[in-house]
């Protein structure tokens, strides 16, 4: 199974993340960026916070490329 892995949803601009689960994992931060090179923080738009290690994400734009990013926030950080 792979560490972090990307789906098309049902529906045309949605698409399902999962990652495998954290080890004392609380909260997963899922973000994604249209810009091919992405430099600074900011380039990135926090698209959902979860408890769970996937996240249903939609109202995305067809034909557009996006790039996908996760990261767990534990006790000892992010």
């Amino acid at each position: 199974r792979p560490e972090f892995s990307v789906e098309l949803g049902e529906k045309s601009g949605t698409v399902l993340l999962r990652r495998q689960k954290v080890e004392g994992a609380r909260s997963y931060v899922w973000q994604y960026t249209t810009q091919e090179s992405p430099i600074l923080y900011t380039d990135w738009v926090n698209a959902e916070v979860t408890s769970k290690a996937s996240v249903a994400l939609s109202g995305l734009k067809p034909l557009t490329t996006y790039w996908f990013r996760v990261a767990a926030v534990t006790t000892e950080g992010t």
